[in-house]
């Protein structure tokens, strides 16, 4: 049996030289640069395309799917089996208001909560019981940063037990990071009281195994006016930091690194998103591999669809904005994505916004079946590259930071603040000059 001509058999094959010269000639006079090599915010210059010549490094350093560098997955099968963990954010209220709202939220496929307990104990564990109450298993719960996240711990354990909760079915994370309650402005002890604190944490979640202890929030950065490189090396910063601290509190780096999660954000640059999470894991791998603690695993990625692209004029468009951010995320391999309310900018959204809000993660997992392919991305000479470059650009940051004495004096000196606020000036006047388009703000209003 003869095998079926290839479509592109007849077409003589073009090299690189011909088909610029040929893409210069019909610029008429306009430097190929100017007009069509695209300049990020990040320092990275994009090309208009891109080839296996491009891309055969990059796919070395990139391996597969859950092996290697990690940058192609966590997994070997992705999120194939069951798709990420749909999350939502908790309401502000009193604990039977938000209780209901978590409740219909679980009844119509959420799968993940970030949840902010209350400061009093008795609210806390009236807001615990109220959720746990109905649906004891039906949701993985994520804690937000606190500045005792053993304790705050205690308060979960004690309401799955409460619940009846299955020990399979407790999964979740303390929510500890002291970086993003000093970018909130909370004064922090000395570091000898703070990682004791986060051992304990640690300590505590490692008796149970679908729990981690720390979830580390370099969307902070992102809403602070961070780009994508930035928000990048400063959230694996605070990795380095982290293990580094919970080695002098007792726990070795293999141990640490398995309590550890990241937040990142994402907005409707959908490649660049995509990029983010790639080089996220493999940055983490890389730290890993000097520390020989690659045995921890790759560290679960919660990719956020970031408050600073929301817009309060004409907010109907953040429903595309968060489309596109909750597609960057599902094929970047996010585990959980958590998508705020197209209001939300606005004010306290309503159940409406939040039903859309959930209805956009579950159009894409259940309609648009995204989580059964297993790395879109992966042999896209384009992804690859600027998976490569960003990496690049982000380990720069790391290594900025740790030229500082680390993230936390970073942040307390505010270096970290004066690099994003000039980061910030020149996002707005990319804005201001419509370098960097916002529909119906700066264009077609």
């Amino acid at each position: 049996m003869t095998e079926p001509a290839s479509p592109t058999a007849s077409v003589p094959p073009v090299d690189r030289a011909a088909w610029r010269a040929l893409v210069e000639r019909d610029l008429k006079g306009r430097p190929y640069e100017e007009a069509l090599v695209t300049r990020l915010l990040e320092g990275i210059e994009l090309a208009p395309l891109y080839t296996e010549a491009d891309g055969d490094a990059s796919d070395a350093r990139s391996g597969v799917p859950g092996l290697g560098s990690w940058t192609r997955g966590a997994c070997p099968l992705g999120n194939t089996e069951g798709g990420w963990t749909v999350a939502v954010d908790a309401p502000p209220g009193a604990p039977q208001e938000v209780s209901a709202a978590l409740q219909d939220d679980l009844a119509h496929g959420v799968s993940g909560i970030n949840l902010a307990l209350p400061e009093d104990e008795p609210s806390s564990r009236a807001l615990l019981d109220g959720l746990l109450g109905g649906a004891p298993d039906a949701a993985s719960l994520h804690l937000a940063p606190s500045a005792d996240p053993a304790a705050r711990g205690e308060q979960l354990f004690a309401a799955w037990a409460r619940a009846g909760t299955p020990a399979a079915a407790r999964k979740g994370n303390l929510g500890g990071d002291p970086f993003a309650l000093l970018c909130d402005g909370v004064e922090l002890p000395p570091s000898e009281v703070v990682w004791e604190r986060l051992a304990a944490a640690c300590r505590l979640a490692g008796e149970r195994p679908g729990v981690r202890a720390l979830e580390l929030r370099a969307d902070r950065y992102h809403e602070a006016g961070a780009h994508a490189a930035q928000e990048l090396g400063l959230g694996i910063a605070a990795g380095i930091a982290a293990l580094r601290g919970l080695d002098a509190a007792g726990l070795s780096p293999l141990h640490a690194a398995r309590q550890l999660g990241f937040a990142f954000a994402l907005d409707p640059d959908v490649f660049l998103g995509i990029a983010k999470l790639r080089a996220a894991r493999r940055l983490w791998a890389r730290v890993l591999s000097v520390l020989d603690a690659q045995g921890a695993g790759p560290a679960p990625l919660h990719a956020r669809v970031g408050a600073r692209c929301l817009t309060a004029y004409h907010p109907q468009g953040n429903l595309l904005r968060s489309t596109l951010a909750t597609f960057a995320g599902a094929v970047g391999g996010a585990e959980r994505i958590t998508v705020l309310p197209h209001d939300a900018a606005l004010a306290q959204p309503e159940a409406a916004s939040r039903r859309l809000a959930r209805n956009t993660q579950l159009v894409l997992l259940h309609e648009a079946h995204l989580h059964r392919v297993i790395d879109p991305a992966g042999g896209s000479y384009y992804v690859e590259v600027l998976t490569d470059r960003l990496s690049e650009r982000s380990w720069e940051v790391v290594r900025a930071v740790e030229g500082q004495g680390g993230l936390r004096r970073a942040l307390e000196r505010g270096w970290v603040a004066e690099r994003l606020a000039e980061t910030r000036q020149r996002s707005s006047e990319r804005v201001a000059h419509r370098v960097q388009a916002i529909v119906g703000v700066s264009v077609f209003p």
